[in-house]
């Protein structure tokens, strides 16, 4: 006669012995079993043994890291995107930039991008249908800018998309307002672009 301790609810079955019961929770792929647990609660899906498994152990669902305290997971979980993990906030920002929409129009043609910098570099790798290329680009620089080079935080840049690439860095507190140089520029060379 089996024991009411061997049923297994999820199932409706009953198991010969405890050992017989576990071994079958632990072979299906029907059961959702919290092993960091005494009991061994079976849960009812995946998600639900995610979320036991975060709130209950502090628990990573990826790199099953368990944590002291529900704190060090959610900052763990910071650096958590697209089911992999990045090794620095540096890191997490230049992979969500992967998934910035595209909304600036190059000034030549009818690509897209996610930047200024990103365009500029079109630009200057002469990879636009308007012709444009490094020369022309420093050609521009001079007309717009006497010297031709932005300085940005102590920093000389000779390619335009380097000065842009440092402003829409976390290492620059400048932006591109309406009075920038580099805002300036990119007005300038849309009107002769475009």
């Amino acid at each position: 006669m089996t024991h009411l301790m061997n049923y297994q609810r999820t199932c409706k079955r009953s198991f010969e012995s405890s050992r017989a019961k576990q071994q079958h929770l632990e072979d299906s792929p029907n059961h959702y079993v919290c092993t960091k647990c005494d009991h061994r609660p079976d849960l009812n899906s995946e998600a639900k043994l995610k979320e036991h498994a975060e709130t209950a152990h502090n628990c990573c669902t990826i790199c099953d890291r368990v944590f002291d305290a529900p704190y060090q997971l959610q900052q763990h979980d910071m650096y958590k995107t697209c089911g992999t993990y990045r090794n620095s906030p540096s890191d997490l920002k230049n992979h969500l930039k992967t998934h910035t929409p595209k909304n600036v129009r190059c000034f030549g043609c009818v690509e897209m991008f996610v930047w200024d910098s990103v365009m500029m570099l079109h630009l200057e790798a002469g990879n636009c249908e308007s012709e444009t290329d490094e020369d022309y680009m420093t050609r521009m620089a001079f007309k717009c800018s006497e010297s031709g080079k932005y300085i940005c935080c102590d920093t000389p840049f000779s390619f335009i998309s380097g000065a842009l690439q440092h402003v829409e860095s976390d290492y620059c507190d400048k932006d591109l307002t309406a009075n920038s140089s580099l805002s300036k520029f990119l007005r300038f060379l849309e009107k002769l672009l475009s």
